[in-house]
């Protein structure tokens, strides 16, 4: 399997949309079992709406499918810069991680 990944990725401007936040504090051998339910949930809630989640997650997962890979369980997101880096916002950056149980071509 080869170590792909999207190195450009498209960074889109979308109009300001509201969000909800619970904050949790988990214990990391946790996480599966606090956040599977309600990521669950929350992709069913969004997808018997017949829309789609926005940002960069739905691009990497389109990325995934239009390429031909199957994915496995737990997905992560890593900031590897944010606001406590630097005020900018254009330095910020975010680290997509999607374990592959099937690479086309593999």
């Amino acid at each position: 399997m080869s170590n792909a990944r999207i190195d450009a990725p498209r960074v889109i401007q979308t109009a300001l949309q509201l969000i909800a936040s619970i904050h949790l504090c988990v214990p990391w051998g946790e996480m599966r079992k606090v956040m599977g339910p309600g990521l669950s949930e929350l992709k069913a809630a969004v997808a018997a709406q017949g829309i789609k989640p926005t940002g960069p997650w739905g691009e990497f997962e389109a990325w995934i499918v239009a390429n031909g890979h199957k994915t496995g369980p737990d997905f992560w997101q890593c900031y590897v810069a944010g606001p406590e880096s630097n005020a900018d916002p254009s330095t910020w950056r975010t680290e997509l991680n999607q374990p592959l149980i099937a690479a086309k071509g593999a």
